[in-house]
């Protein structure tokens, strides 16, 4: 990936945007461990994530919707 990001549109021309490096979650945990700051993904929401994931596939296995 070249690190570039152009948008065009029927309004203006091509303008570059900018596209920062992608956050390196892993890194970023172990950080938020050694400094005992916060880190960006609340435990609680990380729970729900994962039970989502989980019953979706659940869902697709069984072939019909699960309660979430």
């Amino acid at each position: 990936m070249s690190g570039r990001v152009v948008l065009i549109t029927q309004e203006e021309g091509p303008r570059e945007l900018p596209f920062p490096e992608p956050e390196n979650t892993f890194v970023d945990f172990v950080e938020s461990l050694r400094t005992g700051r916060p880190f960006g993904v609340p435990q609680e929401d990380a729970f729900r994530i994962t039970e989502v994931v989980l019953k979706a596939r659940a869902s697709a296995e069984i072939g019909r919707p699960v309660r979430l």
